[in-house]
Parts: structure tokens; C-alpha cells; sequence
């Protein structure tokens, strides 16, 4: 456990979030660039402007930055801004009832009101609720260790991206983001970027945190996923995808390592490695700067490319193409005079061989790439300890010794060839092991040295994610071949280069999904019902939350493996206790700092209704504090959200079938004639209470099973239907919680009655002893005709069948 701590200390301290959307925003806004598209896309547009820039660009402070950050976006959209075609589309919804956050939550007022426009702040009012937050004890998360709001998250990014414009159109309608410019075409795009924004004011504010639906490609997921995570998917999901980025709260450092080898492979695949060096750049420069550093080299600046890096989407290597490879080699090899002719900081490499390439070449030798393992560094921080460049092949033969048990001699190592030297280099080197279990010990024991990691040959995606060695490399199935891939996934691989599988007869599939499951769903949906459900799914998600919150259950939000919950298990334990109060909670004091207490009240969180497919429905808390959902399908006044339980109108001098049975089929009438004692006045807070009643009786008279038992407590179902009659609700008060029990025969019941049999029982004072024992109407009728039988015939006895077998005294054996 102090290993995996580190690990993510480490990893939470050097693998950087890229920077949040309402700083880039606002620097693309003071350079009159475009401000349309996801936040990394504005990220890496801005960086290749700051790139190709002939003047410096200052770095703006956060202050100067919230000054345009809240400027709407008609203030300044351009039509030059569109370079696409627009489907124009002209569907309207009805607006939702817009607020700002904190007017919601009034315990999040400390929040950063700058960070968006005041019409994107206010749409997300109707994504929130009173109740529907909780206490933050992990400041590392970026989050304030306050009080947060939570926020259900209706659409990502990515559905965003791929939405009609129908559906844009009735979302931005309902939120009141609706655009009002002359050109249509920019009023659509402008909508969809302030959906964006929505998303991104979430994720951007300190006092806020997003939930929305597992965004699994899959199979189907109902559990709750982060806006922390960055592929919005829950802690089980996240881990066994490919098609992903890198998580900042799944992943250990060495999955942020390979996804950046990855990118950078794939990148580089199709580079000529004899013409080309790549330049490591370690602070921002620009490329007029290069110019004079490799002034009097012929290189070819219109074929000049940059490589973002995946998480961060800063721009780190730059690619400059020469005229022949006698020049690439020329300023490789003057690498350090050229570095010294500057102040920039960067530092120039050769490019790696291509994996397939390699591939190629050791097949010829008649090696197996299942067994042969490419070893990379890592880029190097402050604080790792590695061994040099003349010790590392040493180490790493040792370090395969000490992991696998082999001796030196059973395997090799093999440096890569460097085109540019004509020399050998150690920053990529092969170990070829004799036999596939070894290749896969030594390959499931990374990272080694906490910097390099390493690659199978025979796989066919460069550097993926790490999972369960046993299950598919691309999904959830359960692996076949020599690629680690399923039998439908090698199919979907049999046009690589480096496909050799000869266990599969390769077949058509369909291609993997590049969206996930619950966007498809939503996809199909037309927009008027998709827009309607938008508060149904806010009410699920708020009582999902609040019931999580109160188990105890925080894998939602961030997995604890080196932080101790109880802390924030008591606060948000306490804090979904609602209390009855009648005063605002903007009145209570000191409300905005406090890590735990209680703040809800039921004045501050009144019922929420809307109407989905012609019925009412109606969100809000219970008398015990919890939330509830209710739906009307009978008609109903538009907002009108009291609670009636009386009956329906009908006329008095008349008794149709329908009022026969109703009267017939009510819980009262059914549970008459089908127990006979009701056990009142135990403990409505006692969990496997109803057990323990058919152990205690069953200990006691005889035979009785669990469904025999029923609890009636005054927030159940039966409660509140039974509450038509007025009488009743006055006696579950009394009572507390009642349990209707169905015996085995009249007679067990009888000795209840008597005290012949006595119940020990959890009661609603807290002690345990006998309930009060209330004999039911079937049970007096029974009574009532067995004294009559007697009156009438004395000689008149019970009936075997209604005596119990169980309890009746045995003869005693003679010995």
C-alpha cells in the first residue's frame, strides 16, 4: 500500500491536467482567434498560433485572463469563424426554470463567478437541487474543502461533438442559452459551443463537481461516473478500455506513460528516420527562433510538424525535415554546438525504428516476437534516480535475473540502431526472452526504475493500456491468440503489418464503436423526449448520490487508496440527515466553511415538478429526510404538486362494480383476512428486524417463514395506502413500526394472546421485550364462531389441523 501511495503522490504532483477551459478561452479572446470546439482543441490552436508567431506572446495572468472570461460569446464571434457547412435547423423546447448556483446551494457562494458567462452559470440551475451536494476532505482533487455542489451532467463533450443540430437547438432552448446574432448559421454554432461551456464551468469551478452516466462502449452501465475522470466513466469501466486518455484518478503513473509513448509512436510512424530529427522542447519557443539556430542547414520548414502531448496538449517535440540525411546526420551530430549557439531550451534526438519495421526484422531472424520485449525511457523528471547510460544494459540484466529467474545466458539484449550516429543507442533497446511466460513476468512486473516501460512485439496497438493479462488487449472478452486478442478483434487487425495470427480464421466484423453506449441511446431518442427527461434523470441521480453519500460509498468520486474516508464518511453521513427546521439556510451561520453538521431543512428544499409524456413528476423529501419520485398519470392541474389521498368524487346513492372492487382489493381488506396478530411498537430503525421476528416465533410456536411477515411502517407502500382511512394514520404514530404476522394454526396465535408464549424483540424504545399483540379481525371472527360451536355442543373440541405439531409435548424414551 506505501508503494501504490507513492505512486500516485507521484503521479498527482508530474502528470498535469491540461489547463482549464476558461483560461484558453480567454487566450484565444485576446488574440481574435476562434473560439469554437473542446478545450483541448482551443489548447493546441493557441499553441500553434504562439508556434508560428513572428512576435512574443506574453503569458497572461489569471487575473487580466477573468476579465474576458465572462464576456458572451456574441460580443465577439466572427462569421469567419465557420468553415464548414451548417445545418440550419428550427426546433424550440420549453425553457427549464434557469438559476445561478449558488442561489440553488447557497453554501457554494465562495465559488469563482468569472469563470463563465452569467447565462451559462444560470443554466445550470435546473441541473442541480438543494440537497444534492456533499463535503469535499480531499483538496488534491482541485475541488475546495467545503461544501460542493454536485451537478448531473446531461451531455459530454463528446455527444456534444456529434449531436444533430435538432438536438442542440432544444437543448440550448431549455437552458436559455438560445443565441440571438443575424447570421443563423453562427447562431447554431454558437449554441452548441455554450453547451460546451456548461460542460466546462463544471468541470473549471472549486465548488462544483460533475456526475453523469458511465460513458462504457461496451455493455450497458447504470453506475455514476466522475467529471474528474477524464473519460467519464466509473472506477470499473475506465480500466478496461483502450479508445481512451490517460485518467487522472483511475490510472497509475505508468498508464500516463504509455499513453504518451503510444501517441508519440503512432505519430512518428510514418516519419523518414534518416531525414528527420526531433527537437524536445522544454520551454515555449517559436519558430522564427529556429530559424536563426539552424540558419545555414538546408531544412525544409513548410514540412516543420509539432506533437502535442496527450494530456497536457501542450506542444513538446517539434519535427524539422531536412534536405538530405547527410544534413539531418550533420546537425544531429553538432547537436551541442547548436544548443549552445542559444538560450533556448530543447534538446535534439534521433527518431526511434518503427515497430513494424522491427517486427519484420526479427522474424527474418526467426525469433518470435511474442517473446520479444522493447524497452523505453520515459521522460525524465526531477527527483528519479536512474542508472547511466553505461550501466543500464548491467541493470536491466540483472533486473531480468532477479524478475524471472534466468540465468544470463538464456537470454539477450539488444540495443537500437541509431541512422544518424552510425552508432548504437540505449534510450530503446530489445529483450528477447526464450519462451512467452517469461516475456510475460517480466512485462507485467513494469515500470522499471520508475521510467521505462516496456512494449510486446506481437501486439498490435503500440504501448496500450496495462489490464488483466488475461482478458482481450482492445475489450472485455477473454483473450485467444498470440496478439492477446479476442477471436472478433483479431478479425478487425488482420490488415496491420504485423498481423500473424494463425489461430483465428479472420472473418467480417463490425468495427469497434467510437462513441459509447449511452450516447448511442441518446442518439436515438428524438430531441423534444430526450429534453422532457432532463429532470427525471437529475432526480434519479440525486437520490443515487444521497444514498451513496449516507453508505458510505465514495468510488464515484475518487478511488481512497492513500486517504483515510472516515472523516468525510461521518460529515456527509450527517450531512443527508434533514432537519426540521423553519429557518433559510442562507440564515444559518458560518454555513459556507464547515466540513460537517447538518444544513439541510425541509423550508430550504420544496418539491420539484415537470412534466414528462403527459404525467406529473414530482421530486422532493419525505418525513425521514429522504428523496423521493412520484409520478401522476391520472390528469392534473399543471403544477400542482400537493398530496391528496382522498378518494376520487362519486356520486353516494350509488355502489358500482368498480367502487366493489376497489374496496375489495385494498391492503387493509387483504391483510384482515390473511394474518392474525399484529406485533406493534418495535424498532422502526433495526436493520433485519424481519428475520429476526420469524426466528423469535418460530423458537417459540413453530413453523413460520419469512413472507409471513410484514412490516408496516408509516413511509412504506402499504402505509400510504392505507392512509385513505383517516383512523389509521393515528395508530401507526402510536405504534411505530407494525408487523402483520401470518401463523401456522389459530391455537399459536391463541397462546400469544394468553402469555402461554412470550416474544423477545427489539422495541421503538430502544429496549427489547414483548410488543403489544393486537389480534386481528379474522382471528376474533374465529374466536367468536369457536365459543358460539361451544356454547351451542360443549363436547365440542379444536381440530387437529389448527393445532401445531412442532411444539407439542413428546413422550420421553425409556432408557
Amino acid at each position: 500500500m506505501s508503494k501504490l501511495k507513492e505512486e500516485l503522490e507521484f503521479r498527482d504532483k508530474y502528470c498535469k491536467r491540461p489547463e482549464t477551459y476558461w483560461k484558453t478561452r480567454a487566450r484565444c479572446q485576446a488574440q481574435s482567434l476562434p473560439c469554437l470546439g473542446t478545450r483541448e482543441h482551443l489548447i493546441k490552436s493557441h499553441e500553434a498560433f504562439a508556434f508560428n508567431s513572428e512576435n512574443h506572446i506574453p503569458r497572461a495572468s489569471s487575473e487580466d485572463l477573468e476579465k474576458l472570461a465572462d464576456t458572451p460569446l456574441e460580443n465577439f464571434a466572427s462569421q469567419k469563424w465557420i468553415t464548414h457547412n451548417v445545418k440550419l435547423s428550427n426546433d424550440t423546447s420549453r425553457q427549464l426554470a434557469t438559476s445561478f448556483p449558488w442561489k440553488v446551494l447557497p453554501e457554494i457562494a465562495y465559488m469563482n463567478k468569472k469563470i463563465a458567462p452569467v447565462e451559462v452559470l444560470k443554466a445550470l440551475g435546473p441541473l442541480m437541487r438543494p440537497t444534492f451536494c456533499f463535503y469535499n476532505h480531499f483538496p488534491e482533487t482541485g475541488l475546495q474543502e467545503k461544501v460542493i455542489g454536485l451537478v448531473f451532467l446531461p451531455f459530454t463533450p463528446d455527444f456534444l461533438s456529434k449531436a444533430p443540430e435538432s438536438l442542440i437547438r432544444q437543448l440550448a432552448g431549455a437552458l436559455g442559452l438560445t443565441s440571438a446574432v443575424g447570421s443563423q448559421e453562427l447562431q447554431q454554432v454558437l449554441e452548441r459551443q455554450k453547451l460546451l461551456e456548461v460542460v466546462y464551468a463544471v468541470l473549471d469551478s472549486e465548488a462544483l463537481h460533475g456526475v453523469t452516466y458511465c460513458q462504457t462502449y461496451f455493455s450497458q452501465c447504470r453506475l455514476p461516473a466522475s467529471s474528474l475522470c477524464d473519460n467519464f466513466m466509473c472506477s470499473s469501466c475506465c480500466s478496461l478500455h483502450q479508445n481512451r486518455s490517460a485518467c487522472h484518478i483511475h490510472d497509475r503513473p505508468v498508464q500516463f506513460e504509455r499513453f504518451r509513448a503510444r501517441s508519440l509512436y503512432e505519430f512518428e510512424e510514418h516519419m523518414d528516420r534518416n531525414s528527420c530529427v526531433r527537437l524536445v522542447i522544454r520551454e515555449p519557443l517559436r519558430k522564427v527562433q529556429l530559424y536563426r539556430v539552424f540558419e545555414g542547414y538546408p531544412v525544409r520548414w513548410d514540412k516543420t510538424v509539432f506533437w502535442h502531448n496527450p494530456v497536457t496538449h501542450k506542444i513538446q517535440h517539434v519535427y524539422l525535415t531536412f534536405v538530405s540525411s547527410e544534413d539531418a546526420s550533420a546537425a544531429y551530430l553538432n547537436r551541442k554546438e547548436l544548443a549552445q549557439k542559444t538560450n533556448l531550451n530543447f534538446v535534439i534526438e534521433h527518431l526511434p525504428e518503427n515497430l513494424n519495421t522491427a517486427v519484420q526484422r526479427f522474424t527474418k531472424m526467426e525469433l518470435d516476437p511474442q517473446n520479444i520485449l522493447l524497452i523505453k525511457e520515459g521522460p525524465l523528471r526531477k527527483g528519479t534516480l536512474l542508472p547511466s547510460k553505461t550501466q543500464i544494459i548491467p541493470e536491466f540484466t540483472r533486473l531480468v535475473t532477479q524478475i524471472t529467474g534466468l540465468q544470463d545466458n538464456q537470454f539477450k539484449l539488444e540495443v537500437t540502431y541509431n541512422p544518424l550516429s552510425q552508432n548504437y543507442s540505449v534510450r530503446e533497446f530489445y529483450i528477447c526472452f526464450p519462451d512467452p511466460e517469461s516475456a510475460d513476468t517480466f512485462y507485467n512486473a513494469q515500470p522499471y526504475f520508475s521510467h521505462h516501460v516496456a512494449h510486446k512485439l506481437s501486439h498490435l496497438i503500440p504501448f496500450p493500456f496495462l489490464k488483466n493479462s488475461s482478458i482481450c488487449t482492445t475489450c472485455t472478452r477473454t483473450k485467444e491468440c498470440v496478439h492477446d486478442l479476442c477471436s472478433e478483434c483479431c478479425s478487425r487487425f488482420a490488415s496491420h503489418p504485423s498481423y500473424f495470427c494463425k489461430d483465428h480464421t479472420v472473418r467480417p466484423v463490425p468495427p469497434l464503436p467510437i462513441s459509447s453506449m449511452h450516447n448511442r441511446r441518446l442518439l436515438e431518442l428524438k430531441p423534444s423526449l430526450l429534453v422532457a427527461k432532463t429532470p427525471e434523470k437529475v432526480a434519479k441521480f440525486h437520490m443515487m448520490l444521497r444514498h451513496l453519500l449516507e453508505e458510505g460509498v465514495y468510488t464515484w468520486f475518487k478511488p481512497t487508496f492513500y486517504r483515510n474516508p472516515a472523516s468525510m464518511k461521518s460529515a456527509n453521513f450527517e450531512l443527508q440527515q434533514v432537519v426540521d427546521s423553519s429557518t433559510p439556510r442562507q440564515n444559518i451561520a458560518a454555513a459556507f466553511n464547515k466540513k460537517d453538521g447538518k444544513l439541510f431543512n425541509f423550508v430550504s428544499s420544496p418539491p420539484y415538478a415537470s412534466e414528462l409524456d403527459g404525467k406529473l413528476l414530482t421530486e422532493g423529501i419525505d418525513t425521514f429526510g429522504n428523496t423521493f419520485m412520484e409520478y401522476t398519470y391520472e390528469p392534473y392541474q399543471p403544477y400542482d404538486i400537493s398530496h391528496d389521498y382522498s378518494h376520487t368524487h362519486y356520486n353516494p346513492n350509488q355502489y358500482t362494480r368498480q367502487d366493489f372492487m376497489e374496496d375489495t382489493s385494498h391492503p387493509g381488506y387483504e391483510l384482515r383476512n390473511n394474518c392474525h396478530l399484529f406485533l406493534a411498537g418495535l424498532n422502526p430503525y433495526k436493520k433485519g428486524l424481519k428475520e429476526q421476528v420469524a426466528k423469535e416465533i418460530r423458537n417459540k410456536l413453530g413453523r413460520i417463514m419469512s413472507d409471513d411477515v410484514i412490516f408496516i411502517d408509516k413511509n412504506s407502500l402499504i402505509a400510504n395506502m392505507l392512509l385513505m382511512d383517516p383512523n389509521v394514520e393515528t395508530h401507526i404514530e402510536t405504534y411505530h413500526r407494525i408487523a402483520a404476522v401470518k401463523l401456522q394454526n389459530e391455537t399459536d396465535a391463541i397462546k400469544l394472546i394468553l402469555g402461554e408464549a412470550s416474544l423477545a424483540l427489539p422495541l421503538s424504545n430502544g429496549h427489547v421485550g414483548s410488543p403489544i399483540i393486537i389480534p386481528s379481525a379474522e382471528l376474533c371472527s374465529y374466536i367468536h364462531t369457536q365459543y358460539e360451536e361451544f356454547m351451542r355442543n360443549p363436547s365440542h373440541s379444536i381440530p387437529p389441523e389448527s393445532i401445531s405439531l412442532d411444539k407439542l409435548p413428546q413422550p420421553s424414551k425409556k432408557r
